[in-house]
């Protein structure tokens, strides 16, 4: 009854451990995919902000729906697009009203925005006068970094569980040898 004791506290205890490892993992690499959009949104908002969209004009259009590559969007008061890299099936994307709103009262934002099934992008919003500049980019790479994170994680800790287990019920069997001499 001990070892059962034993085996299933330590099996509880790994899963807490990796589990915890995953969970700081997992938000290190989702975090990091805002990097690359918010250096875009500022050097965007810096520029707009001095009369100028030299970075939009510059760059090669995006189409979200092939493309990992970063993009940028910028919209007017009304939360019409009026420049931006970005293309969706053809057309500017539409963003959402909520977070354009929540990014002019607080002069900044950053969400996950997921226009359809399967394309989900990292976006940081900043507000610039009487625009708002939305940069972003895939998070196809990151997702897949942590799925296979994920992957390596459970392996690990199956492997140190089983070894746990086993450790307990051998140092149990090892034990009843050594009191029987």
């Amino acid at each position: 009854m001990r070892q059962l004791i034993a085996s299933v506290l330590a099996v509880i205890l790994s899963a807490a451990v990796f589990g915890t490892g995953y969970v700081v993992a997992q938000q290190i690499e989702r975090t990091s995919a805002d990097d690359a959009p918010t250096r875009l949104a500022s050097q965007v908002a810096a520029e707009l902000s001095s009369g100028s969209t030299q970075t939009v004009d510059a760059a090669a259009p995006v189409d979200l729906g092939r493309s990992l590559a970063p993009f940028v969007v910028v919209v007017d008061r009304s939360g019409a697009v009026t420049d931006g890299t970005a293309t969706l099936d053809g057309t500017a994307p539409a963003l959402p009203a909520g977070v354009i709103a929540s990014t002019r009262a607080a002069g900044r934002d950053a969400v996950t925005w997921q226009p359809r099934d399967g394309l989900r992008f990292a976006t940081v919003e900043v507000a610039v006068g009487s625009h708002v500049v939305i940069a972003g980019q895939s998070l196809a790479p990151s997702e897949r970094a942590t799925d296979k994170l994920l992957a390596l994680i459970a392996a690990a800790w199956f492997v140190t569980a089983l070894v746990a287990v086993g450790g307990i019920y051998l140092s149990a069997a090892w034990a009843k040898v050594l009191r029987a001499r």
